[in-house]
């Protein structure tokens, strides 16, 4: 038996299964087979609901896994001993990132229901709109471009945080997953060695892709948020999207941490790692809300139509319902919860929250993106759009049973800093 935080790699590498539990798999199957039934009725039926349903979805895991990549590049650039045994979790939302770009593809055939400025000169105020930016080859073509370099070097990330253990992980797999092993462990040299050399890479590494990250979903959020309600100007917007993202992965990190530990006997994280973790978490929901408040006010008391025309479409009516729901549960509920150290360090306490969190975010994801392209009246929110969610969710929890069948969860080397944990409150 080992002691709550402490692990031995033959523990760790007991739990690389090198398969999908047969019950799982049949549960995930299931969830992206609905997906795809709900998104083709959708196509036949409300085509617009079931593309609406679609770039939500898209946005909300995509920045989720992004992300969750993020995390271990944090840990490097604040020196976050207490994480680097977490991290590795984090990371497996990277595991979506494929399916991702491939989603954003396909987003590409439903432009003409989710981009409101198409055969439009003019935004709503009369105004020329830029054809330079407004275009739908130009914005898939920069889309795809810089999606694939963040993406990339969230990959090189993973692999280098990664590759120190894939020698001792290789001993545990067979077929595809060996393959893959054995071609990222190649030329290994050594445990410590090849944790030194991560290191290295890692430190380089971390700023680039904590630049890139802020840079490219930026981008996102001005194509496929803003670009919704032509001639809408927000210098604020952006950073309250990555932000937002990077605020869901650390909720998501949690929800799986638990997950993990009740389910799978994954017991390897000591009481202040949680307790951290919980402080984080609320530290964001701070800043969040402050960037929220930040952005409003001055639309509020500037009464500047070309910026109170985002807020107006969310402030009357069902959306005034849902902007106050999102809110809550982002801010207000975790804020009043997490103020107390017991639900920071109690695992199942902080997974509640940080699931309400979650389910915040994809409402915040929904009520960012609908209300600009909506026109039929009321909220469209139904067994489309959580078919399409379902889906989604499948398609993401079987990346990430395929990541946590075949790496190990927590590193047996440390590969991305050094030193020992603090001693925090038990």
């Amino acid at each position: 038996m080992h002691t709550e935080g402490a692990y031995t790699d033959e523990q760790v590498l007991n739990r690389i299964t090198g398969r999908i539990p047969g019950r799982a798999l049949t549960v995930l199957g299931a969830l992206i087979a609905l997906g795809v039934v709900g998104f083709i009725i959708g196509l036949a039926a409300a085509p617009q609901r079931a593309w609406q349903a679609y770039l939500v979805n898209f946005l909300f895991f995509s920045g989720l896994a992004t992300a969750g990549v993020l995390f271990g590049a944090a840990m490097q650039l604040a020196k976050g001993h207490w994480g680097k045994s977490m991290h590795r979790i984090a990371q497996g939302f990277g595991a979506f990132l494929p399916a991702s770009y491939l989603l954003f593809l396909v987003l590409y055939f439903g432009h003409g229901r989710i981009l409101p400025w198409i055969g439009s000169a003019v935004n709503a105020e009369g105004h020329p709109l830029p054809e330079a930016w407004f275009s739908v080859a130009g914005l898939f073509l920069r889309g795809a471009i810089f999606l694939a370099l963040l993406y990339t070097l969230c990959f090189v990330f993973m692999y280098y945080s990664l590759r120190p253990d894939m020698s001792a992980a290789a001993q545990r797999l067979s077929g595809w997953r060996r393959s893959l092993a054995d071609w990222m462990g190649r030329g290994f040299k050594g445990g410590e060695d090849e944790a030194a050399r991560s290191r290295r890479v890692l430190v380089r590494l971390s700023p680039i892709l904590a630049l890139g990250y802020a840079a490219i979903m930026s981008g996102m959020a001005v194509d496929l948020i803003m670009s919704l309600t032509p001639g809408w100007l927000s210098v604020l917007y952006p950073a309250y999207f990555f932000i937002g993202a990077w605020l869901s992965a650390l909720a998501g990190l949690a929800v799986m941490a638990t997950l993990f530990r009740r389910h799978l006997g994954l017991d390897f994280f000591a009481a202040n790692q949680w307790h951290d973790l919980g402080k984080l978490i609320f530290a964001f929901c701070i800043f969040w809300a402050y960037l929220w408040f930040s952005q409003y006010l001055p639309i509020w008391y500037g009464n500047m139509p070309r910026e109170t025309i985002f807020i107006e479409a969310r402030s009357d009516g069902p959306w005034l319902a849902m902007s106050i729901v999102f809110f809550a549960a982002v801010f207000v509920i975790p804020f009043l919860t997490l103020i107390w150290q017991k639900v920071k360090m109690v695992p199942p306490y902080l997974a509640s929250v940080a699931g309400l969190i979650l389910l915040g975010f994809w409402i915040e994801r929904f009520t960012a993106v609908v209300p600009s392209i909506w026109t039929a009246g009321g909220v469209p929110l139904g067994v489309i759009e959580v078919l399409v969610t379902l889906g989604f969710l499948g398609l993401f929890g079987l990346c990430y049973a395929v990541y946590a069948t075949t790496f190990p969860l927590v590193p047996l080397r440390d590969s991305i800093i050094v030193g020992s944990l603090r001693k925090g409150p038990y």
